[in-house]
């Protein structure tokens, strides 16, 4: 069978894609799926996916789940596609008749951000249930959420505690990172550092960018250990190198200030533009803030990112109250 890491492209031989086609076109629901995505994202052959559609509609037409919600986000999501709402619905409202897990947190997820629908918690609530009973660790992350910030029903940082941590259960990087948060914080759980570190430091192991983000805030003001600036610019590079842009203007103040290394001027007005580009909620007023307040012009680059040790502990009080399930 031809694989692909997630969002990347297909590579096989032209004797394995003819062998898929001839399956595709022989009536089998998983080949006409596979050669679906094939079409739409293969690294040898043209992309075509109105042709990929095609082939995900005959294996959805014998209610294949994976093919129903690739063409639902087809025609729903992808920038070339029609954009056919009523259609795209109609397709994952059957893929949740279904019982299909990805579908059902999906549906959940339009509901909780009011994308395609109009925005309906209680609605939201009841698919991140379903889909979260039946095991899939994104719904139960999704329904920690929900349960955290009270949305849909009464806040319940108990409730919120055991999804995310039957989701970390599950492997879930974000819900590992998440129930880092939640032990150092004790949200719905006694306060313990040494476990809330070592959670973190394996979402930052997998490059999860908000938990390295929230190591770098750590490091540069909370209580749990003594300020490192230095420790605090590299977990803050390093979520910037990932692209994440929240850490972008918390980097470009210890650039600025020159705290845990030299001042760069240069490198903090790209930080704060980028994030004020990316329309970062706040951004715009420290960019400008910054150019007023360096009104002769950025200094030139300082040094190289520093380095440090890639598991600190943490030993001391427990963080301020900071958001976590973001």
């Amino acid at each position: 069978m031809i694989k692909a890491p997630l969002g990347q492209f297909y590579h096989f031989s032209m004797e394995e894609f003819n062998e898929l086609s001839k399956k595709a076109n022989q009536g089998s629901a998983f080949h006409q799926n596979e050669f679906g995505k094939v079409l739409a994202r293969s690294f040898f052959i043209p992309e075509n996916k109105e042709k990929a559609a095609k082939y995900y509609q005959m294996a959805a037409n014998q209610d294949y789940p994976e093919a129903i919600w690739n063409l639902g986000n087809y025609l729903l999501n992808d920038p070339a596609g029609p954009h056919d709402l009523a259609r795209g619905l109609e397709l994952l409202f059957r893929g949740r008749d279904l019982g299909d897990p990805l579908i059902i947190n999906q549906l959940g997820f339009y509901y909780q951000h009011g994308l395609h629908v109009g925005q309906d918690y209680e609605k939201a609530l009841e698919l991140f249930r379903q889909a979260a009973e039946l095991g899939n660790p994104h719904s139960q992350y999704n329904l920690a959420y929900m349960y955290l910030n009270g949305l849909g029903l009464e806040a319940d940082s108990l409730a919120a505690f055991e999804w995310v941590e039957k989701a970390a259960e599950a492997d879930f990087v974000e819900a590992i990172g998440s129930l880092g948060e939640f032990y150092l914080l004790g949200v719905g759980c006694k306060p313990d550092q040494d476990k809330g570190f070592e959670l973190l430091n394996r979402a930052v192991g997998r490059d999860h960018a908000k938990s390295i983000l929230l190591m770098g805030l750590i490091y540069k003001d909370s209580d749990l250990v003594e300020p490192d600036y230095q420790l605090a610019r590299f977990y803050l590079h390093k979520a910037v190198n990932l692209g994440h842009l929240p850490a972008f203007p918390v980097l470009a103040e210890l650039l600025e200030k020159g705290l845990g290394g030299a001042k760069d001027l240069q490198g903090a007005k790209s930080l704060y533009f980028e994030a004020a580009r990316g329309a970062l909620p706040g951004a715009a007023e420290l960019y400008q803030k910054f150019l007023a307040e360096n009104e002769n012009g950025p200094e030139p680059r300082g040094s190289s990112e520093p380095k440090g040790p890639a598991e600190p502990k943490g030993t001391a009080e427990p963080l301020p109250s900071k958001k976590i399930l973001h």
